[in-house]
């Protein structure tokens, strides 16, 4: 399905390609960008079958950023930080979760979309322990390392 944009989906089986033309037993499904280069994929497991990877390969037009949380005083991997992202006229929110499924387990990196925005004019991280740190004018198309702050 492919959203139109206006709560509507219309049948994008077609512009999938051959994969989207079979039937499988699927089971498990994890969302995760597979080569870093921005665009989300999508592995899936079938039952009796071999695992599927279906490699966004859409030309990428829009801009994005992918954190990578590590926690000093919080848990290593920075789960449960509420992240608030401005970029323009755009506002986000996540929280940083660890990604798991039926049989699976997705990328943990928070991932934002930033359509045509080339920088982030500010993040905010709640991180679990309460600290809260605030980062500004950030370069889109990147993997963000950042790092709780020590008391």
């Amino acid at each position: 399905m492919e959203n139109q944009g206006n709560c509507k989906f219309t049948d994008a089986s077609a512009k999938g390609g051959a994969f989207f033309q079979h039937r499988i037993n699927g089971r498990g499904n994890a969302v995760l960008d597979y080569d870093n280069d921005g665009r989300l994929d999508v592995l899936l497991t079938a039952l009796a079958d071999r695992p599927f990877l279906l490699r966004n390969r859409c030309p990428l037009k829009n801009h994005w950023l992918k954190l990578r949380l590590e926690g000093t005083r919080s848990n290593r991997s920075g789960y449960g930080a509420l992240l608030t992202l401005t970029a323009g006229d755009l506002t986000l929110r996540g929280e940083a979760l660890c990604p798991t499924g039926f049989l699976s387990q997705g990328d943990a990196r928070p991932h934002f979309g930033l359509g045509p925005r080339q920088k982030v004019d500010r993040l905010e991280i709640r991180w679990p322990s309460g600290c809260v740190q605030v980062l500004t004018n950030i370069t889109s198309d990147q993997i963000l390392k950042i790092r709780e702050p020590k008391p």
